[in-house]
Order: structure tokens, then sequence, then C-alpha cells
């Protein structure tokens, strides 16, 4: 579809958003993660930067409506309407949504940041 390594990005966090709001994370990451792994591999994604994405994707989307599993799992442990739980959570995911494009767009905090801490604790 595209030969820009950021636009595949982009387009990557759209369908892992959809797929994330209707599939429960394990079988999504079963299913997709290979997949999505071999294109990503392609476009030179470094591996651990996809993982994070990836994961980032996923969970953010089960939280997401209109499908959303965490939601009704948290209305359903804190007794409260789904509609009062999704108009309280709405800041979250905006805020959620800022951070996966900033890990998205900026391999270097997946990558070269736990590179470099695990080199100062000398791991």
């Amino acid at each position: 579809m595209t030969e820009n390594k950021y636009v595949f990005l982009l387009l990557l966090n759209v369908m892992l958003l959809a797929i994330g709001t209707v599939l429960d994370l394990f079988p999504a990451i079963i299913i997709f993660g290979p997949i999505f792994a071999q294109i990503a591999d392609g476009y030179g994604v470094d591996p651990v930067h996809f993982a994070v994405v990836f994961c980032v994707n996923l969970l953010l989307g089960l939280n997401t409506p209109p499908v959303g599993s965490g939601l009704f799992i948290g209305a359903a442990v804190g007794r409260v309407k789904l509609e009062d739980l999704i108009r309280q959570v709405r800041p979250f995911i905006l805020m959620e949504l800022v951070v996966l494009l900033v890990l998205t767009y900026v391999p270097a905090l997946t990558t070269e940041l736990p590179r470099e801490l695990a080199r100062l604790l000398g791991w």
C-alpha cells in the first residue's frame, strides 16, 4: 500500500486498534502477530519496537468502545453503568492514544532507552 515506513506504522495502528476492539488480546497476537511482524520487517521496523507498538495497540483496543471487553469487565467489577464508565474513561483513552503515537514515532523509547538502562545496570 505504501513505501513509507511511517505511513505503514500509522496504518498498522489503525488496523490494530480496530482489531483490538473486537478481538481479545491473546487470539489477536497469535493470529495477527506473525503476519504483521513479517510486513514490519520488510519496512525495516525494529522487532522490539514493533512488539511494543503491537501490544499497546491491542491493549488500548480492549478498553475502546464499541466492543471493548475491558470496559464490560470494569463496569461489572465496579458495579457502574457502562455508559457512565465510558464517559469517565474517555480522557484516559485519549491520553493513551497520545502515548501510542509517541511510542510509534519515537522508536528510541522502545529500543535505545532499555538498552542503555541495561548497560548502566550491568545486565
